[in-house]
């Protein structure tokens, strides 16, 4: 078996090490450019240097070890190009995963269409080998290059590239096994139904199925864009109509402070002519409860947090809950609209949960607060609670009685969390429930290398 293997490599034109290293560095380098870095500036030039001399000096070394290292050492390569992700974006393992098989794939298609065209010339053009491969590299590499370049500024436009589930990531992996394992056959075993027997057969079907592989890679990342695209236009119209009832509710609340005002005169005169302190201090509190209503307007900063919050203010309201929110939504411009309100819009509710059923009035207490600090967004929850917690294994579960549709709502928030690269961590003392979110804020930096 060995040596048949042997032979029909022998056969077939191999790709040169440092085309394949060439293809892996430039198109992890691409991906990288458009996701969150962790470091700037001359670091960062000196890191992408750094991982270019690793990937071609391992490839150049993989080039000299007998073909069973082969599986291995193409694993080896991929963790050398996820290595290089982690080192320099700020993204999860997931997206790391996610975006190194993209990567790889592209690398593959990139290396054997351009040996394919190069042996083809090579073949049929007598002289000048190195000035075809070299010429051959640079036009193939710099077109698909250029391709993966815009495609990638367009999911950067869209602010959902670090948005990689679990399934997404099994979801091409699945792929890029497949296709790794289909696009190579040939080189391992001719005697297949999906393998070539000549050496322009081999390397056109491999080229044929890395183009398969791309194909479907990016059409599973377009299908997830119009699919995020369908959820942000379906959320933002909510908004706008939400929005379209607060500025409505102004309106309203305008007319009626004036009318509030007028009637002003009549309930001074009614509280000169009481004289029962008991009965004076109750008309102040009825007319103090009349306007609270119309008051609860937030200006955040940032619009779309300020409608969650007006519309909360609603329910805060009705279980008198004392709602103090310090907050600088500026910060959060680089948060997708739909993470933002799954964050505040769960950790409003579990905080309105928690103190609602707390008997004594004054203990409705929720506090919010955002800031900034170095590059560091903070996002503070604090209320406080009287029923114990239920905690299994670090997680915190629902108190609700129905559990079938509640407790997802921290999980939620740490997924999220999670994938802009921050943390969230919990306390309880003294009856107070605190949830701190700490995100790195990410700023558009594409430009930068």
């Amino acid at each position: 078996m060995v040596n048949l293997l042997m032979s029909i490599v022998h056969t077939v034109p191999d790709i040169p090490r440092y085309h394949t290293a060439i293809a892996e560095w430039l198109f992890t380098f691409v991906i990288i450019l458009y996701l969150p870095k962790r470091i700037k500036g001359n670091s960062n030039l000196l890191l992408h240097a750094f991982w270019f001399i690793l990937i071609l000096g391992f490839q150049l070394l993989a080039g000299t070890m007998p073909i069973q290292f082969w599986i291995i050492n193409m694993i080896i390569a991929v963790l050398i190009m996820f290595a290089y992700i982690l080192t320099i974006n700020r993204v999860s393992l997931n997206t790391a995963g996610y975006f190194v098989i993209i990567a790889f794939t592209m690398a593959e298609l990139a290396a054997s269409l351009e040996w394919q065209i190069s042996y083809f010339l090579q073949v049929n053009i007598e002289g000048a080998t190195d000035i075809i491969s070299l010429l051959t590299l640079m036009v193939v590499y710099a077109v698909l290059f250029s391709v993966v370049i815009v495609l990638e500024k367009r999911y950067k436009a869209r602010n959902f590239q670090i948005d990689v589930t679990k399934n997404d990531l099994w979801s091409v992996l699945l792929i890029g096994i497949t296709i790794f394992s289909i696009s190579n056959i040939s080189f391992v075993n001719i005697q297949t139904p999906f393998s070539g027997q000549y050496p322009s057969e081999i390397l056109y079907i491999r080229t044929l199925v890395d183009l398969a592989g791309v194909i479907l890679l990016y059409s599973q990342r377009e299908h997830k864009m119009a699919v995020f695209s369908s959820r942000e236009a379906y959320t933002m119209q909510h908004l706008l109509n939400k929005q379209y009832e607060q500025f409505q509710q102004s309106i309203k609340n305008a007319e009626i402070v004036n009318q509030r005002y007028h009637d002003l005169k009549h309930y001074i005169n009614l509280l000169r002519s009481e004289t029962d302190i008991n009965q004076k201090e109750a008309y102040l509190n009825e007319l103090e409860q009349s306007i609270k209503p119309h008051e609860a307007q937030y200006k955040t900063g940032h619009s779309e947090l300020d409608i969650l919050l007006t519309q909360k203010a609603v329910e805060i309201l009705e279980h008198q809950i004392n709602f103090t929110c310090v907050a600088d939504g500026v910060h959060l411009k680089f948060i997708n609209v739909l993470d933002l309100l799954s964050i505040f819009g769960n950790a409003i509710d579990n905080a309105i949960e928690s103190v609602r059923s707390i008997e004594q009035i004054d203990k409705r207490i929720i506090k919010l607060a955002i800031f900034k600090q170095n590059q560091l967004l903070f996002i503070k929850f604090d209320n406080y609670f009287n029923n114990e917690l239920n905690v299994i294994n670090g997680n915190y579960l629902t108190t609700k009685r129905d559990k079938t549709y509640h407790g997802f709502g921290l999980k939620s928030i740490k997924n999220i969390v999670d994938k802009y690269g921050g943390n969230v961590k919990i306390s309880t003392e003294n009856h107070w429930f605190t949830l701190m979110i700490l995100i790195p804020i990410i700023e558009d930096d594409s430009n930068n290398v």
